[in-house]
């Protein structure tokens, strides 16, 4: 395709043949909006987009977004770039709707997490944006936050069957999981010296900070049985 200053230059595309053809129009038209002075060029940059996440992370701070808001915004932030294999402001700005989508599918995530996940990757493009790095925001698949199943937490009768059935040490996580309300990721990364054991105090474990959902470590006490 051909770009606003003359040169011409080969872009990524999609397999799909409709969707390729309507990337490279909208890609075209915008080249030729810039040429015809309609629109105003992105700047032209030899930064890797970490290091505008960094950037987007002072600039936060500045601001005085709490330590905690952007302890449970920038994993999320740094995980979705990775997942959409995007490295560059090059690699951003061809990024497609179908590849939001496919990422978007691929969430793991109660509704209401997936709609969080999608806002702050929302607010970084916006931002890249207002820098002038970005044209415009790409097309978001819909999030629904309807919630359509139903959960109930287990009762220590249930849990016990199912310890009771399972093989160890997978018998002691579900005990350990249910009586410290810990995550899965938070107590396979458990190390001995994690558990203290007092003959006074009783047990207690340690979880640590960065497998923290909240990214705060705490010690939790271990029921004795």
């Amino acid at each position: 395709m051909k770009l606003a200053d003359g040169r011409t230059i080969t872009i990524r595309l999609v397999k799909n043949k409709d969707a390729a053809q309507r990337i490279l129009n909208n890609r075209q038209q915008r080249e030729d909006n810039i040429a015809s002075g309609k629109e105003a060029a992105t700047v032209e940059t030899k930064k890797t987009l970490a290091d505008y996440v960094q950037q987007f992370e002072q600039e936060r701070i500045a601001q005085g977004i709490s330590l905690k808001t952007r302890q449970n915004t920038l994993p999320a932030l740094k995980k979705a770039l990775k997942a959409l294999m995007l490295e560059t402001v090059p690699d951003l700005r061809a990024l497609t709707p179908e590849q939001l989508s496919d990422w978007f599918l691929e969430l793991r995530y109660a509704p209401g997490t997936k709609a969080k996940i999608v806002e702050v990757v929302r607010q970084f493009m916006r931002w890249m944006i207002e820098k002038n790095l970005l044209a415009a925001l790409p097309r978001f698949p819909k999030v629904s936050t309807q919630i359509t199943k139903k959960r109930r937490a287990l009762t220590f009768e249930e849990v016990e069957q199912l310890a009771s059935a399972a093989p160890w040490p997978r018998s002691i996580l579900y005990r350990l999981a249910f009586a410290t309300l810990a995550r899965r990721s938070a107590l396979i990364a458990l190390t001995v010296d994690d558990l203290v054991i007092s003959l006074k105090g009783g047990a207690t474990i340690l979880l640590r900070p960065e497998e923290a959902k909240t990214k705060q470590g705490q010690q939790v006490p271990v029921p004795q049985r």
